[in-house]
C-alpha cells in the first residue's frame, strides 16, 4: 500500500468517525494532533507500557496494530553525572538530621501527601525530631494549613540544573504517583522525576499506586500512596536505617480520625480539594 492510498483511507476514517460521533472533544485539535502522529511518525515513543496500552485502547479509531509496529517503550532519560554538577547550589543541610525532599510544583487532590502527613503526625518516636521533610512546592500558604508538624519545611521550586544538583545533597527523595483509580484501568503515568532522582545517588522513597509502573521499580523505600500504615512503617525503617532506632516507638491511633475530620473541614471551607 502506497503512502498516498493509506492517507486517503485514513482521511475517510476520520470523516466516517465524525459523522458517526459528532462529539466536540473527539473532533478537536487534540484528537487530530494525536492521530496525525500515529499516522505519520516514523517512531512513536511511550514512557511506559501502561501508557501505550491506555492510549491505544481508548483512542476512538483503531490504530493499535499500526502504532504497535512502530512504537517502543522508553522511560525519561537519566542524565550523566556531569549535569548534576553544572550549577552548584548554596543549599546547606544539617547532617545531624535525616533530610528528605520532594520536588514538584503544585499540590492537588490527585497528587497529595496525606499518607506522609499521617505517618509523621501519628508517629510517637524519640527521634522523630531528627526528620526534616522539605517540600519544593509553590502553594506555601495552602500547605501551611495542612502540615501536621514542624518536621516539614516548604521551599520554592528550583530551576532545573539547580534542582539536579540539590537532589545529590538530600538523604531521601520522594516520588509519588498520581491517583488514577477513578479514571483509568491502569495508571498510565510514570513520574519524570524518577529518572532525575535515579542519577542523584540519593535513596528514593516511592509513594505508588497499585499496579502502577512506579510500583514495579526496585527502590529502597516503597509504600502504597493510599496505605497510611505502610507509609508509617517506611518512615520508621528510614529512621532505623539512618541510626535513629527507638524500640519503644508507638502510634497515635486517634490521629487518623482527627486528620480525616480536619481534611474534610478544610474541604468544606474550600481551603483544599478533597484528598481523602
Amino acid at each position: 500500500m502506497t503512502d498516498e492510498i493509506q492517507l486517503k483511507e485514513e482521511i475517510i476514517k476520520i470523516q466516517i468517525f465524525k459523522k458517526r460521533d459528532n462529539n466536540e472533544d473527539n473532533s478537536s485539535a487534540y484528537f487530530i494532533a494525536e492521530y496525525l502522529v500515529y499516522l505519520f511518525a516514523d517512531k512513536v515513543i511511550f514512557t511506559n507500557e501502561n501508557q501505550r496500552k491506555i492510549m491505544l485502547n481508548q483512542f476512538p479509531i483503531d490504530v493499535k496494530n499500526l502504532v504497535l509496529n512502530k512504537s517502543e517503550v522508553r522511560m525519561h532519560p537519566t542524565l550523566p553525572n556531569k549535569y548534576y554538577q553544572i550549577t552548584e547550589s548554596n543549599l546547606k543541610l544539617d547532617d545531624n538530621y535525616i533530610n528528605i525532599a520532594y520536588f514538584g510544583k503544585d499540590y492537588y487532590s490527585k497528587r497529595h501527601f496525606e499518607s506522609l502527613f499521617y505517618a509523621v503526625g501519628a508517629l510517637n518516636h524519640k527521634f522523630k525530631y531528627r526528620i526534616n521533610v522539605y517540600l519544593y512546592l509553590s502553594e506555601e500558604k495552602l500547605l501551611d494549613r495542612l502540615l501536621p508538624s514542624d518536621n516539614f519545611i516548604i521551599k520554592k521550586p528550583l530551576d532545573y540544573l539547580e534542582f539536579l544538583n540539590v537532589t545529590t545533597k538530600y538523604d531521601v527523595l520522594i516520588v509519588n504517583d498520581i491517583n488514577t483509580n477513578d479514571n483509568f484501568e491502569l495508571n498510565p503515568y510514570l513520574p519524570s522525576k524518577l529518572s532525575d532522582y535515579l542519577g542523584s545517588g540519593s535513596d528514593i522513597w516511592a509513594l505508588y499506586e497499585d499496579r502502577s509502573v512506579l510500583s514495579e521499580f526496585n527502590l529502597k523505600y516503597k509504600s502504597n500512596i493510599n496505605d497510611y500504615d505502610a507509609c508509617l512503617t517506611q518512615l520508621v525503617k528510614i529512621l532505623d536505617d539512618y541510626g535513629f532506632k527507638d524500640e519503644n516507638y508507638s502510634i497515635n491511633q486517634n490521629y487518623l480520625n482527627n486528620r480525616l475530620t480536619f481534611s474534610m473541614n478544610c474541604t468544606k471551607m474550600n481551603i483544599i480539594p478533597n484528598v481523602i
